[in-house]
């Protein structure tokens, strides 16, 4: 009798691809990014570290105003 295929386990197919995307064996190819883009791009970036990054937040995502929640 033949053997039964191997059960998958949660996480299997994220854990491959991973792999694959570490390897570099199914990678496209280098697009180029036009100037003007690339400029914006940078300067969101560098505008990033004007702010310091919170040791924590003050409020909970369940108790924000403003904030939908679904339900009825």
């Amino acid at each position: 009798t033949p053997a039964a295929p191997a059960r998958s386990q949660i996480g299997d197919a994220t854990r491959s691809l991973f792999r694959l995307q570490a390897s570099g064996q199914q990678a496209g190819p280098r697009l180029p990014i036009l100037g003007d883009q690339a400029t914006l791009s940078y300067a969101r970036y560098l505008k990033s570290f004007q702010h310091e990054i919170p040791d924590f937040f003050e409020t909970d995502v369940g108790k924000s105003k403003g904030t939908s929640s679904s339900g009825p």
